[in-house]
């Protein structure tokens, strides 16, 4: 994949100092968070958490998985726009 077509997340993680990437990480949540004004949505990124993203070790798993059971944690995915009306309407 070509560098130009990656989220500008990458290129600023490429470029930040190890000290620099946690904020970066912590940043690029908070913008998301609110362009889906879901700002009282706690999540603070740890190194974990870093790493999981700089290394893409994301695996989905399934929902009726008996070694991860089932979780309210779970957020399905909604488009940035849908998600902001939801909240703006009260429909969730």
């Amino acid at each position: 994949m070509m560098e130009g077509h990656l989220p500008p997340i990458w290129a600023e993680l490429t470029n930040a100092t190890k000290a620099q990437q946690l904020a970066i990480l912590q940043f690029a949540i908070d913008d998301k968070k609110r362009a889906c004004a879901e700002l009282e949505l706690q999540f603070i990124v740890n190194v974990s958490t870093l790493q999981l993203v700089k290394n893409l070790s994301f695996e989905m798993a399934p929902l009726p998985s008996v070694s991860t059971g089932l979780t309210p944690f779970l957020f399905f995915e909604q488009m940035e726009q849908e998600a902001y009306e939801a909240n703006a309407t009260g429909d969730r």
